[in-house]
């Protein structure tokens, strides 16, 4: 971009993995030493070119004027087929130049379009200026046409070349015309970097009666156009003015009354790259055109249906023809003008499309007549009376992502849209409900650099995530639509997939001069030797894209050297400087600038930026999850401290069985000792009774001994009885007890198993769930 005023870009150049944006730099190097106070001299600065208009394969006569132009020599155009030399003057043989005066050359091959020209002189190359060249023949206005009677007369088919020259001065011109003709007046001022806020108004003049028949102003890039459908034959005037009633050199207009072809706009407003695509194209005059239904200031314009081829490629685009302003200098575009056998049309901007083409279907004013689109699609819409709104609907998957956005203003029209989401909702039969706002937005704020080249636009833009498979209804209108509305408010809705992209303008930045710092000023790039020149590279951003976007200078001259620059993660500009040498040469010259940035698969970032959010958001989440796990942690320690418990009891309790069965052995082992006794006393008793009767029958003589042996066999037969029952006794009590003991060790044990494990069943249970 050579300036905030002319911020017309040369091209841009994309590819899948990066995009690189190319701009065009007049570098100029001077012979002047730069000293500590560099900033404070001064710079070539061109402020009017007079006439700003040339016409094919003629040579013209060009003034330049503005500030610090001294010993201006040369003077240089964006296109190679035009020429300038330095006018000079001739006296005794010796040619001597004249000052600010240049004659130029345009050859017959240099298409009608809008140019830049620059001069150079003692302090560098100057800001570019606008100079158009056209196919009509121009015609100079001459003052003194403040009247009716004093009007300049100019043929239909010309172009009319004037000047606002001072305050309230106002021109007067005329044209003569046959009745039925549809004459289109155009008036470029803005167009072509004039100061003049123009007024446009046509009279009909008959026995001496002025009656009005068209007023205009600010229609087409801030100028006026109009037409008007001529009553009878005879002669009109044409009225043109300041719509601030100021004037000077630089208030210059180039006026055009033709009865060829217009065009106001195009639907659908852009083409799917590589294809050729059906536009209807809508305006005046339009060869074999129809009446299109539309009206625009009170007047019915005519469409008619063309085939465009749209290019494959955005490299290098050329817009000669159109005035781009820093609010549209991220967009691609080409332009198209409609060649036919009553003339060349104006040239109109048709933009890139990536989804399905379409056009508004009225009447889409109601949610029940809400027009059904494709997405990802493109759709171009007019806001064209007041109260007017567009109702779009369309299906998403859950989880898809789409950027919705409307350009209008962007595109050059007047509006200033607002876009509304809503989300369809219908209940268990299938009954359309009240709709669920998703978003309502208006403008996008960014502005990449405030006052010296505003980016800020009312066209809305959002992103849209869909939370789940639904219908969804897209409104557009005007944000003060209750009260405004034309076949001018033309916009362009564009629903398309997430396509990270980047577009970079580059701008040399002069010195400030007065003590408003935020005054933007407009000079061109012009290096002393040693010295430094600031620029500012600045990024159009799409989609979400936030990459770093690295800036370098290929082609520059010896002895300039550009280190480049990187527009940071997340910003949008960054300073970019070029150095001269010392020993640096003079010279004028164009350099080429690169951006670029690696652009990454969008499905990848999207997961990539989903899983990071995730990340995130489960971080944030950890303190709460902390809280909300705690209750179940104190549970989980309470079923174990029951657990333990009832380990314990466990252990308490088998120690009682163990001991129980210890005693059991104890008694066993003393009941087989008594078994043991008793069968001892058993074995005596057997001996016993052998030897009483060995003793009775060796002792049968004697009877005392008998009496004795009877009686000792009676204690002894009653002996060996008790200690046999006694034995017998004991046995049969050590039998009981054991048994006893036996049942209340395994009934103790059993109990304190099954209420052993009841309890820790029931803790781990407890646990378990609380976790869940």
């Amino acid at each position: 971009m050579a300036s905030a005023r002319h911020p017309q870009r040369s091209g841009w150049f994309s590819s899948v993995l990066s995009t690189t944006s190319l701009v065009a730099l007049m570098v100029a190097l001077v012979s002047t030493t730069a000293t500590t106070a560099w900033g404070q001299l001064p710079r070539t600065r061109l402020t009017s070119v007079t006439p700003p208009v040339g016409q094919v394969g003629v040579t013209v006569e060009v003034t330049v004027a503005g500030a610090d132009i001294d010993e201006v020599g040369v003077m240089s155009f964006s296109h190679a087929g035009i020429t300038a030399l330095q006018k000079t003057t001739e006296s005794g043989g010796k040619k001597t130049p004249v000052a600010n005066t240049f004659v130029v050359t345009i050859a017959k091959n240099v298409p009608a379009g809008l140019y830049d020209a620059r001069v150079t002189g003692l302090f560098g190359a100057s800001n570019p200026m606008t100079f158009a060249v056209t196919s009509r023949e121009i015609v100079r206005e001459s003052e003194g046409n403040n009247g009716y009677d004093e009007a300049d007369e100019f043929a239909l088919g010309k172009t009319v070349y004037g000047q606002i020259n001072g305050a309230a001065d106002v021109d007067y011109l005329k044209f003569t015309g046959k009745q039925g003709q549809r004459v289109v007046v155009d008036c470029q001022a803005t167009r072509v970097d004039s100061s003049l806020h123009a007024i446009c108004e046509i009279y009909s003049r008959v026995d001496g009666r002025v009656r009005q028949l068209s007023f205009a102003r600010r229609q087409v890039g801030h100028d006026p156009v109009t037409d008007v459908t001529l009553p009878a034959d005879g002669e009109y005037f044409v009225k043109i003015y300041d719509e601030r009633f100021a004037g000077s050199v630089a208030h210059t207009y180039l006026l055009t009354a033709h009865t060829g072809p217009h065009i106001d706009f195009v639907r659908p407003a852009a083409g799917v790259p590589g294809t050729t695509g059906t536009f209807t194209l809508y305006g005046r005059n339009l060869p074999g055109g129809q009446p299109a239904g539309l009206m625009l200031d009170r007047r019915e314009l005519q469409k008619l249906v063309v085939k465009i081829a749209v290019p494959k490629s955005t490299t290098d685009l050329s817009l000669s023809g159109i005035r781009v302003e820093p609010v549209s200098a991220g967009l691609d575009a080409f332009e198209y003008a409609l060649k036919a056998d009553n003339g060349v049309s104006n040239s109109v901007p048709i933009y890139f499309a990536t989804g399905t083409m379409g056009v508004e279907v009225e009447p889409n004013n109601t949610a029940e007549k809400a027009q059904k689109i494709q997405v990802p699609g493109d759709v171009t819409g007019v806001l064209q009376k007041r109260g007017d709104e567009d109702i779009y609907e369309f299906s998403m998957k859950a989880g898809q992502v789409f950027w919705i956005e409307v350009f209008s203003q962007r595109i050059g029209a007047p509006a200033d849209p607002y876009l509304i989401v809503d989300m369809v909702q219908v209940d268990k039969d299938g009954k359309e409900q009240a709709p669920k706002r998703v978003t309502a937005v208006d403008d996008n704020g960014t502005n990449l650099f405030a006052n010296h080249f505003d980016t800020a636009t009312d066209d809305p833009v959002y992103r849209f995530q869909s939370a789940g498979d639904a219908k969804y209804r897209v409104t557009v209108r005007d944000r003060n639509f209750q009260s405004v509305g034309s076949s001018r408010h033309v916009y362009r809705l564009s629903i398309r997939p997430e396509e990270r992209d980047f577009r970079v303008v580059v701008l040399p930045l002069g010195q400030n001069t007065g003590q408003n710092s935020n005054t933007a000023q407009n000079y061109g790039i012009a290096l002393r030797k040693g010295e430094n020149f600031l620029c500012r590279a600045l990024a159009f951003r799409r989609d979400g894209f936030n990459a770093a976007i690295e800036v370098t200078a290929e082609g520059l001259p010896k002895g300039v050297v550009c280190h480049g620059t990187t527009i940071g993660v997340g910003q949008t500009s960054a300073p970019l400087v070029f150095t001269a040498t010392e020993d640096a040469p003079e010279m004028t010259t164009s350099v080429r600038l690169v951006a670029k940035a690696r652009l990454d698969d969008p499905a990848k970032v999207t997961a990539a930026d989903a899983a990071k959010k995730a990340v995130v958001a489960a971080l944030a989440a950890v303190p709460k999850a902390t809280a909300a796990i705690k209750p179940a942690d104190d549970a989980v320690k309470k079923a174990q401290g029951l657990r333990t418990t009832a380990e314990k009891k466990y252990t308490a309790d088998n120690k009682v069985s163990t001991d129980a069965a210890k005693a059991k052995t104890k008694t066993d082992k003393t009941a087989a000792d008594t078994k043991k006794a008793a069968d001892t006393a058993q074995t005596a008793d057997t001996a016993a009774k052998k030897k009483a009767t060995d003793t009775a029958k060796t002792a049968a003589d004697t009877k005392k001994v008998s009496d004795t042996a009877q009686t000792a066999d009676t204690a002894a037969k009653k002996k060996a009885a008790d200690t046999a029952k006694a034995a017998a006794d004991t046995k049969k009590a050590a039998d009981d007890a054991a048994k006893k003991l036996t049942a209340a060790q395994a009934a103790a044990k059993k109990a304190a198993d099954d209420a052993a494990k009841k309890k820790a069943a029931e803790a781990v249970k407890a646990a378990t769930a609380v976790k869940a």
